[in-house]
């Protein structure tokens, strides 16, 4: 949570069972919680540093343990980025996109290192990213591809119809994109699409009651969202 000054950060945590939100600590420097990158891994926390307003963009990597409230600076991502995305795969963490970059760092924990896998085919930010079925899948300006790690590629994927920057949410085997807008912000969507990753193709579930610019979309009990 970022102040209105926008000068200083909290992580807060939310207490499912007693429906309470707590404040854990100040996140140790200002301007981290705008466009930053997050993703959870063997019960610890990674952040790639955010910005206030697109201002810088940034390497930094870190590591917070809920169980301690330590945070520990870990080695610098390859590429300072504005807008990505943290996303934790088999025991490592991939970091993808950014304003103008397309190059994606994977951070293996034995050799403490970064290192380059498989680009994306063109720079994108403000990208939706999710896992599933152990691959990773994002959607993009007007692209939609997976990542397979095992074979360190990527697969271009047919887009449904003209939507644009919806939110990915895997859930109950199945891959759901919902709304999303186009790039001049002139037409929005209210339409909730599943794709079939067997045949490669999209089918509109339904209809969403209203129009949002945009959707932000979780799990909440693994059965509904």
């Amino acid at each position: 949570e970022l102040n209105k000054e926008g000068n200083s950060s909290l992580l807060k945590v939310f207490d499912c069972e007693n429906n309470t939100v707590k404040t854990l600590c100040q996140i140790p420097f200002k301007g981290f919680s705008n466009y930053m990158g997050i993703t959870a891994l063997n019960g610890l926390l990674y952040f790639s540093r955010g910005n206030v307003f697109f201002d810088t963009a940034h390497s930094i990597f870190f590591q917070y343990s809920p169980h301690t409230n330590t945070w520990t600076e870990m080695n610098k991502m390859n590429e300072a980025r504005i807008d990505n995305h943290l996303v934790a795969l088999n025991d490592v963490i991939y970091a993808i996109g950014g304003m103008g970059i397309g190059k994606v760092d994977c951070y293996n924990f034995t050799t403490n290192e970064w290192n380059y896998v498989a680009s994306l085919n063109k720079p994108d930010s403000l990208l939706s990213v999710t896992l599933h079925h152990n691959k990773i899948y994002v959607l993009g300006r007007d692209n939609f591809k997976m990542f397979n790690p095992e074979f360190n590629t990527w697969q271009d994927l047919p887009l449904p119809s003209d939507e644009r920057r919806g939110k990915l949410v895997s859930i109950n085997d199945k891959l759901l994109l919902v709304g999303g807008f186009n790039d001049e912000y002139t037409q929005r969507s209210k339409n909730l699409f599943e794709f079939n990753t067997t045949n490669k193709s999209w089918n509109k579930l339904l209809d969403i009651d209203q129009e949002p610019w945009f959707h932000l979309a979780e799990i909440v009990n693994f059965d509904k969202f």
